[in-house]
């Protein structure tokens, strides 16, 4: 995916309909990864936080 978000850039101009289309497909699958472990990590956290 990486690659393809440095293919929409060129010398003198952006895609930025294009580029802004991929930067959303390529932050997808963490954002659903983060809410599908969002209850386990704050469990996690808080009980690595308590002394």
């Amino acid at each position: 995916m990486s690659a393809l978000l440095a293919q929409q850039n060129s010398t003198y101009s952006a895609n930025w309909n294009g580029l802004m289309a991929l930067a959303v497909l390529t932050s997808l699958p963490l954002l659903i990864v983060f809410i599908l472990a969002q209850k386990r990590l704050v469990n996690g956290l808080s009980l690595g936080a308590v002394k």
